[in-house]
């Protein structure tokens, strides 16, 4: 940050390496693509290639450390009841 803050430059910075894995966060992803889907920015091949070649590195899911996951769940569930709860009352 210092050097940001003083006009120094910064070195480029690149992995230096590929990883056969990918980083998924399947909620978000499944958001994304279908709206790449739906607007046709993308289509269902280059949107599955890419899941089928690499290993996943699960965003909120791991064996050993599951409070994420249920964070994330009540997240959901949170949403999923405001949104059924707007749907009743706007009828009614």
């Amino acid at each position: 940050m210092y050097k940001d803050l003083i006009g120094d430059p910064l070195p480029d910075y690149h992995l230096a390496e590929n990883k056969p894995w990918v980083f998924w966060h399947a909620y978000e992803d499944f958001i994304s693509s279908t709206a790449y889907l739906r607007q046709r920015q993308l289509s269902l091949n280059e949107i599955l290639r890419p899941w089928l070649k690499y290993r996943k590195a699960h965003a909120i899911w791991a064996a050993d450390d599951i409070k994420p996951l249920f964070a994330f769940a009540r997240l959901i569930f949170s949403k999923i009841i405001s949104k059924l709860y707007r749907l009743t009352t706007r009828r009614g």
